[in-house]
């Protein structure tokens, strides 16, 4: 894998037109298909339309109470599933932390993935109303990515259980600037199919997304 690090590499990969997201295969059910319908390993008209449609689900949640409710629960019983369990609160899904977790450990393509994960998949559909359509996997893909990058997030800004120093401490705050998630992002670094020589690694960076 090539990685991604420093707020100016990441910007020139999102804005790389030549860098599109491979396409990943087609199933019916599964992890397969939660990756084959979600905006995250789309490209193109697919990626536009299942972006609107999580964040037609987003424009359901006031942030504000978000945080209120975050701070609430943290306060009482913090975890590493409390940001999903608070998400999926406030989207009016009565999921199973549990199985987001699952799935978050086979989201992305390259992950080991098995039927321990396509048995969640299957019981946040269930979760969601039982259809296996785009929205729902908007919804679902919506709790995965509030998995470990949110709880990352979190260590990075209130340090770690073994007395790290904090980074930063703008997961307490009532409000999120841009420019706070660019000083101390979540992740330092991001990932790029294996480097391919000559034409090869072009051709790899045509077919590879800006994560």
């Amino acid at each position: 894998m090539h990685t991604i690090t420093g707020t100016e590499q990441v910007r020139a990969a999102l804005t790389d037109p030549g860098l599109t997201m491979p396409p990943v295969p087609q199933a019916s059910r599964g992890i397969a298909w939660l990756r084959a319908g979600v905006a995250r390993f789309s490209a193109g008209e697919q990626h536009e339309r299942r972006r609107r449609l999580a964040v037609d689900a987003l424009a359901t949640v006031d942030p504000a109470a978000l945080g209120r409710r975050a701070r609430e629960r943290a306060g009482s019983d913090p975890h590493d599933l409390l940001a999903v369990e608070v998400l999926a609160e406030a989207l009016g899904i009565a999921v199973p932390a549990g199985a987001v977790a699952t799935v978050a450990r086979g989201y992305h393509p390259h992950l080991p993935a098995g039927p321990d994960t396509d048995a969640a998949v299957a019981r946040l559909v269930e979760a969601c109303g039982g259809v296996w359509d785009e929205a729902t996997a908007a919804r679902i893909g919506l709790l995965v990515q509030a998995c470990d990058a949110t709880a990352e997030a979190k260590s990075q800004a209130l340090g770690s259980s073994n007395g790290s120093p904090r980074r930063c401490s703008w997961w307490k705050c009532a409000t999120l600037s841009p420019e706070s998630v660019i000083a101390c992002p979540p992740r330092f670094r991001t990932r790029w199919p294996p480097r391919a020589p000559g034409r090869d690694r072009r051709a790899a960076r045509r077919r590879t997304a800006a994560c």
